[in-house]
């Protein structure tokens, strides 16, 4: 009897430390908040949409009209700046409390330089990222989003690195998700 009451104890003192170090949104669907800025939006809510296909709704959004209704805020800028890494394209800031997350703020970078040689020499101008260049950060930023960390095999979205080439979500993505919502 007392070493059931020793594991009833010790399962009770162990649960909030489990659930507040893997913390993960309970409400669904999630409330996403995308202000308009022509593509860009179209391809961010194409982003948390393959999330939740991809993931078989695992993860279910619905797009609100007003960020004051939102979980997760998008923000456009041009340079981000609010992230430990100065080049960063993408930043994901996350808000829990007892174990669960309430508020995300994502801030996607939509300009980069660009060098172009003009009149006889090089010039360093500001562009507008093309979408090919965009989608996968706004992929991996939703994964953060949802909870999701860093994979350190380089095929996943949530790699942290070369994300101008991945487009899609991939096995390991999927692993990730089910072992946070499962």
């Amino acid at each position: 009897m007392k070493k059931i009451l020793v594991t009833f104890l010790a399962f009770l003192f162990l649960l909030p430390c489990f659930s507040a170090q893997n913390p993960r949104w309970v409400g669904q669907p999630i409330y996403v908040y995308i202000p308009e800025y022509g593509y860009m939006s179209d391809l961010m809510q194409q982003a948390f949409e393959a999330w939740e296909n991809t993931s078989k709704k695992l993860v279910r959004f619905k797009f609100v009209s007003k960020p004051t209704n939102a979980n997760i805020v998008v923000e456009f800028v041009d340079f981000v700046a609010n992230c430990n890494d100065a080049g960063a394209v993408g930043c994901t800031e996350m808000m829990s409390k007892k174990g669960n997350y309430y508020k995300a703020f994502i801030t996607i970078g939509t300009k980069e330089y660009f060098r172009a040689y003009e009149g006889g020499q090089y010039v360093r101008k500001i562009v507008t990222r093309p979408k090919e260049h965009i989608y996968g950060v706004m992929l991996h930023e939703a994964g953060h989003a949802i909870g999701l960390g860093h994979s350190t095999l380089p095929k996943s979205i949530m790699y942290p690195y070369d994300l101008d080439s991945m487009q899609y979500l991939t096995d390991e993505d999927m692993r990730l998700l089910y072992n946070k919502y499962h």
